[in-house]
């Protein structure tokens, strides 16, 4: 099921949320939703729910309602929308998510420039929102870390059956045509040029999901503007499982390549160049740690941390850390982590104190866990507890909340997104590293957005 909003008289539909029907087959079930509206103002909008039942004989349900919506200064929290007092006390998760909210934002009076601001800018999250009742189709589109409001950036049609697809800027009614081959956007493979203020996605250029995408996009990291799109020189065909900006024009990067036999793989350092021709630097043989998880670049002491996941362990996690010299290529160590009691799938650095941080839900399986700041030492493998972040009974067990480049290094904030359990609502939080407090985003649903990146507000503008 979708949520969507338009004005009066216009088949121009923005989603608003995508929503999964996880009780498909209890015909007498009713579920509550949480739906952001835009911030502007319109005297007369539709708000429609379409839903998919994906039974023979039965076509899309659409209901309709009209509303009226004003906005308000982005930026500056707006009262906890009401929650009916009924829907809290069947849903207890909601409820503690709903108390969480309220004791831990702040309230007014607002300064001019919240948390958030600097310079007239706001650090602000983007990803790609992709509707599987409306398929061949995507959206780029920011969400606001103190409201959860998200808003359209600009848009993609892939059209799956045709070699061309229409990109839009700022209203889909408006939208200019461009000519574009790709299908699909590679999922939690993205990269941030600061220099430039944009960000970076592989692409699939033929043969669908299955096929290693093989091209670099380039845009706008605020206004979703494509700047470049260019097929990789001599692709052979093997994945990239992570890209980092290093110098101008210039990418690092992490693969993992299949080696001579089915149990036998090489993790592979490298570098994209200007013309996207790719240098391989580097092979280390490895046969367990392959599930790639995530990687973080320290150009202070030009590091590059790998997380990788053990492929025998899918209860356990273990987990494995391996640094590279990003001067040289070589693999300066690898060592495991200790998971026995705080286990993670991403990393996070913090420039500052040069400390590498991740949020975890504890050991795997826990049903409703309380969330902890960990820190975790690449010279000895160790993983030490900072402060907790939430309870528990609130949020599932989620391992996917963490954000592109999720640390505002300016203000030693980082970012995630915690999904309340049970109910389709996130929030986001804003965790303060050296304070060690949290905030938190009014409930929102961004189950429907990929490749969720920060562009702080130190960036340039667009």
């Amino acid at each position: 099921m979708d949520i969507s909003i338009a004005p009066l008289n216009s088949t121009d539909f923005q989603v608003l949320v995508v929503v999964a029907d996880r009780l498909a087959h209890a015909q007498d079930n009713q579920q509550n939703y949480t739906a952001i509206a835009p911030n502007i103002t319109c005297d007369h909008c539709v708000i429609r729910a379409r839903y998919n039942s994906h039974k023979p004989g039965e076509s899309t349900f659409i209901q309709c309602a009209d509303v009226r919506i004003q906005s308000q200064s982005r930026g500056h929290w707006s009262k906890s929308p009401a929650i009916n007092s009924k829907v809290l006390a069947q849903h207890k998760p909601l409820a503690r998510a709903h108390r969480l909210i309220q004791s831990n934002s702040p309230k007014p009076p607002r300064l001019p420039e919240p948390n958030h601001m600097r310079g007239g800018l706001m650090s602000l999250l983007y990803g790609f929102a992709w509707n599987p009742v409306q398929p061949g189709h995507c959206t780029y589109k920011s969400v606001d870390p103190n409201s959860g409001a998200l808003e359209f950036v600009a848009g993609f049609k892939f059209n799956i059956d045709s070699s061309k697809s229409i990109y839009y800027q700022h209203s889909p009614s408006n939208h200019t045509e461009q000519n574009d081959t790709q299908q699909y956007i590679a999922d939690a493979l993205l990269l941030r040029d600061v220099t430039r203020n944009s960000s970076a996605v592989m692409l699939h250029s033929h043969g669908g999901p299955d096929n290693a995408p093989d091209t670099v996009l380039e845009y706008g990291a605020r206004n979703g503007t494509i700047l470049r799109k260019t097929p990789i020189f001599h692709f052979d065909g093997v994945a990239f499982n992570a890209m980092v900006y290093d110098v101008a024009d210039e990418y690092l990067t992490f693969r993992i390549v299949p080696g001579p036999t089915p149990d036998n793989y090489f993790l592979e350092f490298g570098r994209l160049v200007s013309d996207r021709q790719y240098m391989r630097i580097s092979q280390t043989e490895e046969s367990t740690y392959i599930n790639y998880m995530w990687a973080e670049y320290n150009r202070n002491i030009n590091s590059l941390y790998v997380l990788l996941g053990d492929e025998n362990s899918p209860n356990k996690l273990n987990a494995r850390i391996y640094v590279f010299d990003t001067l040289n290529g070589t693999l300066v160590s690898n060592l495991d982590l200790d998971v026995s009691r705080y286990t993670f799938q991403s990393i996070h650095l913090y420039s500052t104190t040069e400390q590498l941080l991740a949020v975890s839900p504890g050991l795997f399986g826990a049903t409703y866990p309380a969330y902890t700041v960990v820190q975790i030492d690449p010279s000895s493998g160790s993983v030490t507890k900072l402060f907790e972040v939430t309870p528990s009974g609130i949020f599932e067990e989620y391992y996917g909340g963490s954000v592109v480049g999720g640390v505002d290094q300016t203000k030693g904030l980082l970012y995630h997104v915690f999904r309340v359990a049970g109910i389709e609502a996130d929030v986001v939080a804003t965790i303060d590293i050296v304070r060690q407090t949290s905030s938190f985003s009014q409930l929102t649903n961004l189950r429907h957005l990929y490749n969720v990146a920060l562009v702080p507000s130190y960036f340039p503008a667009d």
